[in-house]
């Protein structure tokens, strides 16, 4: 089971600039930072620096302010799963070695603020956890629902 925390060295993050500009209608933002809408998907890749095995454990954490608690919804713990779930998911998609793309979606009601993006493996009883980077969640006029 440690082989698989030796493997999960994450060499950058590519946050799909063009693509998560395009589909959140913020390319017209002058800003490097991630700038998503709540209620709609976005795309991210790990490009690793190790060929990667099969892992079954991936979790994600989302948080926002500061103190971020599940209670508050400015906390959202979350694993992978299948499309259309309610609340935070994540979905795997196909990639290339050496790399892992996921396909992350935020509630429709998720607090809107700036969030911190991690991931955590596990298994067995040894966990690690790479913080992935920040998004700002804006409000979202687009998204079905809200109105």
């Amino acid at each position: 089971m440690s082989c698989v925390f030796l493997a999960l060295k994450i060499g950058k993050v590519n946050w799909q600039p063009k693509l998560n500009k395009a589909a959140h209608h913020t390319s017209d933002y002058c800003s490097t930072e991630v700038i998503l809408r709540r209620g709609q998907p976005f795309n991210i890749s790990l490009n690793l620096k190790t060929t990667t095995q099969s892992w079954d454990n991936f979790t994600f954490i989302a948080s926002t302010g500061p103190s971020p608690a599940e209670s508050q919804q400015t906390k959202a713990i979350f694993s992978l799963s299948e499309e259309g779930a309610s609340g935070w998911s994540a979905t795997q998609e196909p990639s290339e070695p050496r790399c892992l793309s996921f396909t992350i979606l935020s509630p429709a009601d998720a607090v809107i603020g700036r969030y911190k993006l991690q991931l955590q493996v596990l298994a067995g009883n040894k966990s690690s956890s790479k913080v992935l980077g920040q998004f700002v969640l804006l409000f979202n006029p687009w998204c079905p629902g809200m109105f």
